[in-house]
């Protein structure tokens, strides 16, 4: 892991980083758009893969936040949502269910994407 990122994951802070990682989405001339974060959120996320249950819940919010935000304009989204936040629901417990289930549902592929999780029996029941 880079050292950048490795910073940027231990030491996450909403109020200071969180420009960082959200959609912040440039329209260029054509009609077209792209999102100046995309690619570092992309690997932010990919980095966490393995250490969900580590990081900060604030992160696993902003992330899945930004990522169901992104997929609006994307008409896709990041292949591994469902793992962000099903990460976020363990992590947090009942704390961002709304927030969850708002977002989740901003695109067909993040309702689809979100929707491929593997509740634990303990949350469900």
């Amino acid at each position: 892991m880079s050292q950048e990122l490795e910073n940027f994951i231990l030491n996450y802070n909403s109020k200071v980083d969180l420009d960082q990682i959200r959609f912040n989405c440039f329209e260029d001339e054509q009609g077209g758009y792209y999102d100046l974060n995309d690619v570092f959120r992309t690997d932010v996320s990919n980095k966490i893969r393995d250490l969900k249950y580590e990081v900060s819940v604030e992160l696993l919010r902003d992330l899945f936040v930004a990522h169901c935000e992104t997929s609006v304009k994307a008409f896709g989204c990041y292949r591994y949502l469902g793992e962000i936040g099903q990460a976020l629901i363990v992590k947090s417990k009942t704390t961002f269910v709304l927030e969850y289930l708002h977002y989740s549902r901003c695109s067909f592929d993040s309702a689809k994407a979100s929707g491929m999780v593997n509740w634990d029996e303990e949350l469900v029941m």
